[in-house]
Order: structure tokens, then C-alpha cells, then sequence
């Protein structure tokens, strides 16, 4: 009798640890949809539709081939998105969006969500400039 329950034991223990296993397998291979829109200096915008399996933005759109950088003090530092590169010299950068809500951090560690829709914009110092001349203008009506 003894050995039928160590039998029955051993057995529903395996199938736990396969079970856990196989959702386990599942889970990091989710497929996740999410829309990334570049803003770019002249303007224009384009609207990238991105399934991945990864679970953070930075590596989703790396592998897409969508933005090039580097690691830096504060996480993954972006320098191009869809071919533009922003020249930090110049105080030319990328601004991350999620709606319209300004995300800072670490791209890197922006975790993905299904029908999660980013934009990635570009700013420089004239940008803001206008910006500011155009959020001053009073006479502008």
C-alpha cells in the first residue's frame, strides 16, 4: 500500500513540475503586438506595427532593426530610430512616448503590454525653441 501512494506521489509531482514547465514556456514565448510611431526632425511620421516575443521595449525594437545605440550611464541609450540619427553634440536626441505620457528611464526596461502604443520623437534644441516661441506667442490668434 505504501508503495502505491509514493507511486501516486512521485507521479502527480512530475506532472506538476511538466505543467509548471510548459506554462513556464508559454509564457516567456507570448507573442505581444504593440504600435511604435517615429517623429522624426522634418516632421513626418511613420507607424510600425511590432509583434515580438520579447517582453521589454528596447530588445522588440532591436531586433526589429528600428533603433541603434549603446549602453550607457543610465541604461540603453538611443542615437537612431528607422535610419535618423540625432547628434548629441548638437543636443539632438529621442524622447519616448507612451500616449501622451513622456516615459524616462531605461528603454530597456519599459515592459511590453498588448496594444500598448509608443512614439519615439525627435528633439533638439531648435525644436524646443519653437516650441517655446509658439507656447509664448499671445498676438497668435
Amino acid at each position: 500500500m505504501k508503495n502505491k501512494h509514493e507511486t501516486a506521489v512521485c507521479a502527480a509531482a512530475l506532472a506538476a513540475i511538466a505543467l509548471f514547465a510548459f506554462w513556464h514556456a508559454i509564457a516567456r514565448g507570448e507573442s505581444r503586438e504593440f504600435t511604435l510611431t517615429a517623429a522624426f526632425s522634418d516632421g513626418s511620421r511613420i507607424s510600425y506595427a511590432v509583434e515580438t516575443t520579447e517582453r521589454f521595449l528596447g530588445p522588440a525594437l532591436r531586433e526589429r532593426g528600428l533603433i541603434e545605440g549603446e549602453a550607457g550611464e543610465e541604461g540603453f541609450e538611443i542615437v537612431s530610430v528607422a535610419g535618423q540619427s540625432a547628434d548629441a553634440s548638437k543636443g539632438e536626441g529621442w524622447r519616448l512616448y507612451k500616449g501622451e505620457d513622456e516615459l524616462e528611464g531605461d528603454i530597456d526596461r519599459v515592459r511590453l503590454r498588448g496594444g500598448d502604443a509608443y512614439i519615439l520623437s525627435f528633439t533638439s534644441p531648435m525644436i524646443e525653441e519653437g516650441l517655446a516661441l509658439a507656447n509664448s506667442c499671445t498676438d497668435c490668434a
